[in-house]
């Protein structure tokens, strides 16, 4: 459920419930990621690392299912488009001002690869998830990085320091290894 406090300025809000699906080699999750703009923009973007060509050689595949924003408007924004794999755009019907909150809605599926020396891999129920799942491609005072993605072994990414809430289902014989402090089984 999305969090409706403010977060504190520039710092993005994420707040994620993931499903894991071991033997179908699958990760269901819907984000809601709260951020506040410190320039104005009529879109929103994410990037979808996984879908990187290094990744998508190996078979990994994240998808969008829907991404809508509330902007405090009447209305949901749903124009989107995907100008590459790695990147996924939400165009809004209004700028958002500075210092504006903006609340963003994303369903997406991952599809995980084989057992590969990534970030993002699968080894028998053994799973590996780094960079996974859509995010925000904000660069404080210069607006949304859209860089090619790195074609080497490597992260080049750009995306602001955020805090995450995130609920993980996985089947019970699983363990799940994780930062942060466990507020649940």
């Amino acid at each position: 459920m999305p969090r409706r406090n403010r977060p504190p300025e520039n710092v993005p809000h994420y707040t994620m419930s993931l499903r894991v699906h071991p033997r179908a080699g699958r990760v269901k999750g819907i984000s809601w990621v709260q951020f506040v703009a410190d320039r104005p923009t009529r879109r929103i973007v994410v990037r979808l690392w996984p879908n990187g060509p290094r990744l998508a050689a190996e078979g990994a595949r994240l998808v969008v299912h829907d991404m809508s924003a509330d902007v405090r408007s009447d209305e949901d924004l749903p124009v989107e488009q995907q100008p590459d794999p790695t990147t996924h755009v939400l165009e809004l019907r209004r700028s958002v001002r500075p210092g504006e909150a903006v609340d963003v809605r994303i369903r997406w599926t991952l599809q995980l690869p084989g057992p590969i020396l990534d970030r993002i891999s699968r080894n028998g129920d053994a799973i590996r998830l780094g960079s996974f799942f859509p995010i925000l491609a904000w660069e404080g005072r210069r607006g949304w990085a859209t860089d090619p993605p790195t074609t080497t072994l490597a992260e080049a990414s750009t995306s602001p320091t955020a805090n995450f809430e995130v609920s993980i289902e996985a089947p019970q014989h699983l363990d799940v290894v994780a930062t942060g402090e466990e507020v649940g089984p």
